[in-house]
């Protein structure tokens, strides 16, 4: 799971080859949980896949942007937010 420091963007559809290493939860219905990792690669076919390597250490092949499989793209924080962050 992300500790606070990354802020949430709006749920996607589907991501692109331009979207690999970037950072995203996937959420688990049946635990009722968002899991962070990162995308780094896209299985292309009528039946898209996505790689996830999640931060738990878990990884695996998932169908990013389907109802059962949604996702959100998590954003580096902003120096700003950092600063603060560091502060406390």
């Amino acid at each position: 799971r992300v500790a606070g420091s990354y802020k949430w963007l709006p749920e996607q559809q589907v991501p692109s080859q331009s979207d690999l290493g970037r950072k995203l939860e996937v959420y688990w219905p049946g635990e009722s949980t968002w899991d962070a990792g990162r995308l780094t690669n896209i299985r292309s076919g009528s039946e898209s896949k996505f790689f996830v390597l999640y931060d738990d250490g878990d990884k695996g092949w998932e169908a990013l942007g389907t109802p059962d499989h949604r996702f959100r793209w998590l954003m580096p924080p902003t120096k700003r937010q950092r600063k603060s962050t560091d502060m406390r």
